[in-house]
């Protein structure tokens, strides 16, 4: 008869063993991770066949022994310390012990700020920046500030710098960090990088800047010229510049020598908090001051100062 109990219950754990996760035999267990535990001891009637979960305290719970820590330990560590157990709690002489993982907690990882999807998402085995990235649906154009992301470990006050423009424009693959249980990935809104276009032009007002952004773009994105009314050899750019009187460059552009005889000195590459104005065929309109004065204060709201006093 006991052979028979023995012969049934070889095949019922060699049918558990085809239901674990395959994992390294490295692998160290975690709060979350579901364990089966079979205990059978030769000359006896004693059998154990159960199902426990690791605990989010680090321990799992089994019958007729009690309490027993398991996090970090890894699944030959821990039925050692269960065959010791059960030897000291029954005395038994040579108990077997089996110790599967059914199934391993999940990493998960969140993404916060300019992104499409925020939350969090289970990341599979090897998943990188980008693999987080794809999860929240991608970056939200004109709004993300590629530059200033950040990759936060759980449990660290590591704060790791990401420039995701040059990850994903410039194939700067040192960017992909590899992705742990609990990291944050934070992709922050843009709200210094602006550029106003102003004066006669379709659509004056404030948009965002992109990388190599040139003053054509700002003229389109805009809505282009006003049938005669824009002035379109007339264009001022004031940039920032703390070396120059007044802590401001005046930068002259002429598009139409840019547009009629390809003189590619003219589409100047804007930066960040450029303030364009298009010149009008007619006088100066005093409403400009106005519009001026407003985006000097949209600027310097988010730190861009383009005049000193």
């Amino acid at each position: 008869m006991r052979r028979l109990t023995a012969l049934l219950l070889g095949m019922v754990l060699a049918v558990c063993s085809m239901a674990q996760v395959t994992m390294p035999d490295t692998y160290r267990l975690q709060p979350e991770d579901l364990l089966r535990i079979q205990v059978y001891a030769q000359g006896t009637d004693f059998e154990l066949l159960v199902d426990v979960p690791v605990g989010q305290d680090g321990n799992i719970t089994v019958p007729f022994v009690g309490v027993m820590p398991a996090t970090g330990l890894t699944t030959d560590e821990l039925a050692n310390n269960i065959r010791a157990r059960f030897q000291q709690e029954f005395r038994l002489r040579d108990p077997k012990i089996g110790v599967a993982l059914l199934s391993a907690r999940q990493r998960k990882a969140g993404v916060t700020g300019a992104v499409n999807r925020p939350g969090t998402f289970v990341m599979r085995p090897g998943a990188t920046v980008l693999d987080l990235l794809a999860d929240a649906g991608g970056f939200i154009p004109d709004r993300a500030d590629l530059r200033r992301a950040t990759l936060r470990r759980k449990g660290s006050d590591e704060i790791i710098p990401l420039d995701l423009y040059a990850l994903m424009v410039q194939m700067d693959t040192s960017q992909n960090y590899p992705i742990m249980d609990g990291d944050t990935l934070n992709v922050p809104a843009n709200v210094r990088n602006r550029i106003f276009v102003l004066g006669a032009i379709r659509a004056p007002g404030e948009y965002a800047f992109r990388e190599q952004m040139t003053v054509l773009d700002a003229f389109v994105t805009s809505g282009g010229p006003i049938d005669r009314v824009t002035k379109a050899s007339d264009i001022k750019i004031f940039r920032r510049d703390l070396s120059a009187p007044g802590g401001t460059r005046t930068l002259k552009v002429d598009l139409v020598r840019f547009l009629e005889r390809n003189d590619y000195i003219q589409n100047i590459e804007l930066e960040p908090g450029d303030v364009i104005y298009v010149g009008k065929t007619q006088n100066l309109d005093p409403a400009l001051v106005r519009q001026i004065a407003d985006a000097l204060f949209i600027l310097d709201r988010v730190g861009i100062r383009l005049f000193s006093f």
